[in-house]
This record gives structure tokens, C-alpha cells and sequence, in this order.
């Protein structure tokens, strides 16, 4: 008799315990439902959005389109430049790794005092050392923003040697050429627009930190004047940030020192101000897109592989980092496709200030050609505007 209870008993167990599993398993498939709905309809918003921007921005991207063929081209004439965001990226550690093991002698460094009534020797921190560490700091961002400065006007380099090239396929080694220009002559202008660019970031830290010590501590209007100055400072340093980054492309294409490239590009900035706020806005967008593209591969791929695997209790740890993973090395070789629209952006309106089509003929494509033509006959605008 008790065998026959425990036997049913036994039984009922294993019901409800198919009765769980299968309800479990039928949740997991409509939840797993509802996440591909909700991302198909995220994607068709997304599509929708995407579709009005060209829209609105379609007889302004007609240089875009042409710019993204010309940089597409220098890559495939150029592939070494591919691994440029490797060397960087591997340069950039190396310095991190040092930065930080210096960083740690100076935090660690303490003077022996002889106390005199017991003869035990304390270490006390050098007054000094309080503020070496934060100039240290300091030095260590420009040693950062000095490599990334260098990489800009390597590729620049690089990219404008073949600009202005009549025959590309006689481009020998530009990225080597352009490693060594650099060296030689344009190491001083990469270290003043570094310092530059950390002497602005530094001041906007430290804005933030009064606003921070000073916050509930004083009257609304002095807290409203200071996150204003702080914005005002924010908005300042992506300006100087833009303007760095053109001045290095002028570097590498005229040779003049950082002055006098800074303003230059100013001049062109300002001059072609419509076409620099499509290049950025269409242009930047499709990047990121490009950008998009390997990280919903990793989410897709990540979500069929673990969709049915039970032994992984948090699948998204393992997506979310593979994402990030994913993003950040889109980021850097698509990067390299930015700089060099950059670049041509540039020696393209170069290339209407130096030649004039006649007696000076142009190096720009045929598509370029083709794009300025039809922009001056259209809107009537001079080609020196361009």
C-alpha cells in the first residue's frame, strides 16, 4: 500500500513538473515572439526615418555621394590603410600602459621622517607630489591627443598624395611618405593643436569641478551662469576639436605650419558651410549605419545562439559585451573611411583655389567635374565657392 502511494505521488511529481517545463518553454517562445516584433518594428520606424532624411536632404547629397565613391576608391588604391587604426590603437596602449605604471610612482612616492622621541621612521607624502600628479595628468592627455593628432595627418597625408596624383596608380608607399613628412616636418604643429585641444578640456574639468563643489551651496542664478559656462565650454572644445582636425588635413596637403593651416580651414569651413552641414549630417548618418551593420550581425547571431541554450542564465551579458566589442572595431575602420571623405573634402576645395580647369587643369574625377558643373549651372554660384 505504501508503495502504490509513493509510486502515484511520484507520478504527480513528474506531471507537474512536464506541466512547468512545457509552460516555460511555450512563455520563452512567445517572448521570444514579442522581442522579434518589437525589433521589426523599431527597424521599419528606423527605415521610415532614413528615407525622409534623403528625402529632405536630396540636392545636397549629390557631393556626398561623389566623395564616398572618391574615398572608396583611395581605399582600394591605398588598402594599407585598413590597418592604420591597428597601429594606432596599439601605440595609444603602449602609452597607456606606461602612462599608468609612471602614474603609479608618483601616487606611491613618500619621504622617510625620523620621529625623534620613539626612533621609528614614518613616510609622509612630499607636499610637491600633490601637484605633480594632476600636471602629470595633464601631460598624459596630450601625450594621447599628440598620437592621435599624428594619425590624423598620416592619413591625411596619405590620402592627398593620391589627390593629387594625374596618375594614382603611380602612388608609391604614400603612407609611408606620409610617416615621414610627419616626422620631419609637422611634428611641432600635431604637438601645438594637441595642447591646444588639453589645455580646453582641461579648463572645462575644472570648470565642472567648481560647479560640482559649489552645487546647493549658492543661489540658483550663479549655478544657472555656471552650467551655462560649462555647456558654452563644452560647445567650444568640439569646435576646436573640428577645427584641429581640418588644420591637420591642410598640414598634410599645403606643408604650412598649424597657424596658418588652422586658418585656412577656417576659410573653407566657413565658405562652404551648406555643404560641410550635409557632408556631416548624410554623411556622418550613413556612417553610422555603417557602423550599425556589424553590431545587429553580433545581436542576431547572439540571439539564435543562445535562444536555446538553458545553461546561460544571463544571455545578454555575453550579447551586450560582444556588441560593444563589435561597435568600438567598426568604429575605429570605419573611422578611416571618415577621415579620408575628410581629406578629399578638402583637397577637393583646394583644388578650385590652386587650378583654375584651363591652364591649370584640375586633379579632381570626372564625377567631381560632372557634380560642379551642374551645381554652378543650377544655382548660378561661382566655382571658387564650391
Amino acid at each position: 500500500m505504501l508503495n502504490i502511494f509513493l509510486k502515484d505521488s511520484l507520478n504527480h511529481e513528474e506531471v507537474n513538473h512536464r506541466i512547468i517545463k512545457y509552460y516555460y518553454y511555450r512563455f520563452r517562445e512567445d517572448s521570444t515572439s514579442t522581442k522579434w516584433l518589437i525589433g521589426s518594428i523599431c527597424g521599419t520606424t528606423i527605415m521610415i526615418i532614413i528615407l525622409l532624411i534623403l528625402l529632405i536632404m536630396r540636392k545636397r547629397i549629390g557631393l556626398v555621394v561623389e566623395l564616398f565613391k572618391e574615398a572608396g576608391k583611395a581605399i582600394k588604391d591605398m588598402p594599407l590603410l585598413i590597418f592604420q587604426p591597428i597601429w594606432t590603437f596599439v601605440c595609444l596602449i603602449i602609452e597607456l600602459i606606461c602612462l599608468i605604471f609612471f602614474l603609479s610612482y608618483i601616487l606611491t612616492s613618500e619621504h622617510p621622517v625620523v620621529n625623534i622621541s620613539t626612533g621609528f621612521i614614518s613616510f609622509e607624502k612630499h607636499e610637491v607630489l600633490q601637484y605633480l600628479k594632476w600636471y602629470y595628468l595633464l601631460g598624459s592627455i596630450w601625450i594621447l591627443q599628440f598620437t592621435l593628432a599624428c594619425d590624423t595627418i598620416v592619413i591625411s597625408g596619405a590620402v592627398s598624395q593620391w589627390y593629387f596624383s594625374r596618375d594614382k596608380s603611380l602612388v608609391r608607399y604614400p603612407i609611408i611618405r606620409s610617416f615621414r613628412i610627419l616626422l620631419r616636418y609637422h611634428l611641432g604643429s600635431a604637438a601645438l593643436g594637441s595642447l591646444i585641444i588639453t589645455i580646453v578640456f582641461a579648463f572645462r574639468i575644472f570648470v565642472n569641478f567648481i560647479h560640482n563643489r559649489l552645487k546647493n551651496k549658492t543661489g540658483s542664478i550663479v549655478e544657472f551662469f555656471l552650467k551655462c559656462f560649462g555647456c558654452c565650454l563644452w560647445c567650444f572644445e568640439k569646435f576646436i576639436s573640428f577645427l584641429n582636425s581640418n588644420a591637420y588635413v591642410e598640414i598634410a596637403i599645403t606643408g604650412y605650419g598649424f597657424c596658418h593651416s588652422a586658418r585656412r580651414a577656417f576659410k573653407i569651413v566657413v565658405g562652404n558651410a551648406l555643404r560641410l552641414a550635409a557632408i556631416n549630417s548624410v554623411g556622418s548618418f550613413t556612417l553610422f549605419l555603417g557602423k550599425l551593420a556589424p553590431l545587429s550581425v553580433v545581436i542576431v547571431l547572439g540571439l539564435k545562439l543562445v535562444a536555446n541554450r538553458g545553461d546561460i542564465f544571463y544571455p545578454w551579458f555575453p550579447i551586450t559585451i560582444s556588441c560593444i566589442a563589435a561597435f568600438v572595431i567598426a568604429s575605429c575602420f570605419m573611422g578611416i573611411y571618415e577621415k579620408c571623405i575628410d581629406t578629399i573634402f578638402i583637397c577637393f576645395c583646394e583644388d578650385h583655389e590652386l587650378n583654375d580647369g584651363d591652364l591649370k587643369p584640375y586633379f579632381m574625377s570626372l564625377g567631381l567635374m560632372k557634380y560642379v558643373k551642374s551645381q554652378s549651372s543650377n544655382n548660378g554660384e561661382h566655382i571658387s565657392h564650391i
